[in-house]
């Protein structure tokens, strides 16, 4: 069973699905749904019973109609419940990881609060609130739910006592997930029970269960037939890209860098005969056809007006990049194009959600994605990247999720983004090297939890009005969530630039 093919299919087929949400922390952390609702335009249910992160959820989709949220947790009776937190304020100043944010459990906790791990963590930051909480019957009733697509539960170990109310003749999810790894071994038994008693066919991938009908599930996890352009070569890789015009904000005198000479390298990086999925406006997209010929390619129709519409960021970003106190960090950062151009950093923060997105409909079936900025050929010659090792050799870096980083310098602020804050984020005492936004990806099952973490770096640094470009981001993902990430650090003698990199992968043996 395979859950990214299963909710691909179903957003396919069915654009109208409705997605019932426990748990739904922030909208974001650890939520690989969020892509798909993002992409294929779901509405649904979100409850969520911790205020703080209630408060996140309900901002987090405020640009999208049709959602519904519900500040309550879901129990087995309607009244009051206790429940353990590690405070958010608590992990925003750093005090705890970054792993707690938005953790808590309905008491006494079955979750990591209540380990011996986290013993010592519980004790001395842990909170003990009371919170609404009503059934799933009243749940229902009263923000009129008729139909449930998907159903998603993770309620820390108090799962099964959400899921056993549900009536599965009424309601059918074509789709449900819920966290299994916390539950006492009768209720799985009996979470399990229920779903063959009314045919379900389940499966437990890591920490989840996921269940379909059982009539449904050869045609849920089968593959669709997509045909664009020719047939896709022999690279299990596929490169993301994008092209906008930004051109009438431009505020640089610098030529080099005008709209007329990115479409130069743009024309050039097209003629790789690699599968490209590419984002572009209609204005442009006779290009793209016209440089791609018969290459394999998918054009996804992305205007500027998008990044303000579905950039859950773009208000925060306008605020810090207009604040007076946010320029003055570095004189340069007012004719910066991140500084200067309202649209430049929503887009440039968006490159990790477009991928998350190419990964999911994976039109040419690939194992790994990167993004790959065209402006890479102003350092990277072209038979660099066209030599057919190049991509083939690639996928040894993108097992996990790649960044490339380059010395960071000395300066006072990362592109705005205060040096020590950096650092502090980090837990480091400098940062030497800052992650490229030119070019980074992985494999399709490691970017799904890459997509989440980023996001809720990006919110929690905004908030704290903190504001570099993409790479500072970046830069935290790598150093604070290691287990996902590998990193190359460019400047030493074995790789002195990212020009020697794609040299290097052309020139060695298969890997």
């Amino acid at each position: 069973m395979n859950p990214d093919l299963i909710l691909k299919n179903i957003g396919t087929r069915n654009p109208g699905a409705f997605v019932l949400q426990i748990g739904a922390m922030d909208g974001v952390s650890f939520d690989d749904i969020r892509p798909y609702i993002e992409h294929f335009k779901w509405t649904g249910l979100f409850v969520e019973p911790i205020p703080e992160m209630f408060a996140r959820l309900t901002s987090g989709y405020s640009r999208r109609p049709g959602m519904i949220f519900e500040n309550s947790a879901i129990s087995d009776f309607t009244g009051t419940i206790d429940m353990i937190r590690i405070p958010p304020s608590v992990v925003d100043r750093g005090i705890v990881h970054a792993c707690y944010d938005g953790m808590s459990a309905v008491w006494p906790p079955r979750n990591g609060l209540g380990s011996e791990a986290d013993r010592e963590t519980v004790e001395k930051y842990g909170e003990k609130i009371t919170v609404p909480c009503m059934t799933m019957d009243d749940l229902l009733l009263k923000h009129s739910v008729e139909t449930i697509d998907m159903l998603v539960i993770d309620a820390e170990g108090h799962d099964w006592h959400i899921f056993k109310q549900l009536d599965l003749l009424r309601f059918r999810p074509t789709f449900i997930k819920i966290e299994y790894i916390n539950l006492i071994r009768e209720e799985a038994d009996e979470l399990i029970a229920k779903l063959e008693q009314f045919t379900y066919r389940h499966t437990v991938i890591g920490q989840d269960l996921y269940a379909v009908p059982a009539g449904m599930e050869a045609d849920l996890c089968g593959h669709s037939d997509i045909q664009i352009g020719s047939p896709p070569c022999s690279s299990n890789v596929t490169i993301v890209t994008g092209i906008w015009d930004f051109e009438q904000e431009e505020s640089t005198a610098d030529s080099s860098r005008h709209f007329s000479h990115y479409l130069d390298h743009f024309e050039e990086l097209c003629r790789l005969n690699i599968p490209m999925l590419i984002y572009a406006a209609k204005p442009h997209q006779h290009l793209i056809k016209l440089f791609r010929e018969n290459r394999p390619t998918v054009l996804q129709n992305k205007h500027l007006s998008s990044f303000r519409e579905n950039f859950d960021f773009f208000d925060a970003v306008q605020d810090i990049r207009k604040n007076p106190s946010w320029s003055a960090r570095d004189a340069g950062l007012n004719v910066s194009k991140h500084g200067a151009i309202e649209w430049y950093n929503p887009m440039t923060m968006s490159k990790i959600f477009m991928l998350n997105d190419a990964r999911i409909g994976n039109p040419f079936n690939s194992d790994y994605y990167v993004w790959l900025d065209c402006t890479i050929l102003r350092t990277v010659p072209l038979e660099h990247l066209a030599n057919d090792k190049t991509f083939h050799n690639m996928a040894s870096y993108l097992q996990t999720f790649f960044f490339l980083t380059v010395p960071s310098g000395d300066a006072p602020t990362l592109h705005g983004f205060p040096r020590k804050d950096l650092a502090r984020l980090c837990n480091r005492n400098d940062i030497p090297h800052i992650c490229s936004g030119q070019f980074f990806g992985g494999h399709r099952d490691c970017i799904g939890e890459i997509n989440g973490h980023y996001y809720s770096w990006l919110s929690r640094t905004l908030r704290a009005g903190l504001m570099g470009t993409e790479a500072c981001v970046f830069t935290l993902l790598a150093n604070n969530t290691p287990e996902l990430c590998r990193v190359l650090h460019l400047g030493d003698e074995s790789c002195v630039d990212i020009a020697a990199f794609f040299r290097n992968l052309g020139q060695a043996a298969n890997m």
